[in-house]
């Protein structure tokens, strides 16, 4: 099977030889390990989302899993602090990834919230954003606190929840903040930039409505427009002067994976970086004496890292408490601990 993976990526490069390997000069043009992977993995990501056997929900989650820093905690290495994570929220981290059973989730016969119990209770789906009990403001503002703190790092005044950037009022009786602001300097056009942080489940039945089971990040795409609609709506209201800052909004999925805009976003990131540096400086994080692990030794891997990794550990954290919170076996109600103290997941 290797032999013909290989093969068939040699085939898509003129410089390659054929057959495959016929000699020792061959060797040098070979396709390299990454190239054989990517070939491998897109051949497995068919086959998965083709299995008839997958629910509609279920094909939605792992193609979103699929999508752009989706998991990318998985490359973390426990070395530094941030990347420590404890064995039972580990253990649920992997198996919300691939959608099994959580520990004690089949002890939870009602939700506070009155949804009546389905599969996405086993597997934690049901709390990450639909229950309306849910942590989403805290997983939210875990986002947004890292995004800051990666802008801060590239010596950039970012500032969170900064409040009076429209002049209507939200349903709450409060000015709408920005979750990031960004001032002009840092932005490259003049103006400055308002972050919205959002999440979105690619598993709800609004979600399904807009294909997301078939259609790679559709969920993301129908939330960034209407964030859009809602702030046009607000520029128009501004009047002639307008608005002094850009909207940018960066919707992710519950899996981590990034929004096409928000994938453009983060090219921008990259680029601030790049201009930041001075000539000549290395790109090694190790060289430059900052902390570092060895899939985590860049800029770009190090905070994909801890945006992927911030979230995941936090959505398994909240899941665990609400199966806890609202378990009915056994002298449940202690909470996350209750959940937590289960010593293997249950299938």
């Amino acid at each position: 099977m290797l032999a013909k993976l290989a093969d068939s990526v040699n085939k898509e490069s003129r410089d390659a030889p054929q057959p495959l390997c016929p000699s020792l000069a061959a060797l040098e043009t070979m396709p390299n390990q990454h190239a054989l992977s990517a070939k491998l993995f897109a051949r497995r990501k068919v086959e998965l989302l083709a299995d008839g056997r997958l629910s509609q929900s279920d094909a939605a989650w792992f193609l979103s899993c699929c999508q752009f820093n989706a998991g990318a905690w998985l490359n973390s290495i426990p070395s530094l602090r941030f990347f420590q994570v404890g064995s039972v929220e580990f253990r649920t981290m992997l198996r919300i990834r691939l959608g099994l059973n959580l520990a004690r989730a089949e002890h939870v016969s009602r939700c506070r919230c009155e949804r009546p119990v389905d599969r996405s209770f086993r597997n934690g789906r049901h709390w990450m954003t639909v229950c309306r009990n849910s942590h989403r403001t805290l997983l939210h503002n875990g986002t947004r606190d890292l995004i800051a703190k990666m802008y801060r790092a590239l010596g950039v005044a970012a500032e969170t929840e900064v409040r009076g950037l429209y002049l209507q009022l939200t349903s709450h009786g409060e000015y709408k903040p920005a979750d990031v602001l960004l001032p002009a300097s840092a932005t490259g056009e003049g103006r400055a930039w308002a972050l919205d942080v959002a999440y979105v489940d690619p598993t709800s039945q609004t979600s399904l409505g807009y294909q997301s089971h078939k259609r790679a990040l559709a969920a993301t795409k129908k939330r960034y427009q209407e964030k859009m609609t809602s702030h046009r709506k607000q520029a128009e209201a501004a009047g002639a002067e307008g608005l002094l800052f850009v909207k940018k909004p960066l919707v992710f999925e519950a899996t981590g994976g990034m929004s096409e805009e928000t994938q453009k976003w983060w090219e921008s990131v990259l680029a601030l970086e790049r201009d930041r540096r001075e000539p000549g400086d290395p790109t090694s994080l190790r060289e430059l004496g900052l902390e570092h692990t060895f899939s985590a030794n860049k800029f770009s891997t190090m905070w994909l890292q801890k945006i992927s990794m911030g979230y995941a550990r936090a959505q398994a954290e909240s899941v665990l408490c609400l199966i806890g919170k609202n378990s009915n076996s056994n002298g449940a109600g202690s909470g996350y601990m209750h959940a937590r103290g289960a010593g293997e997941s249950v299938d």
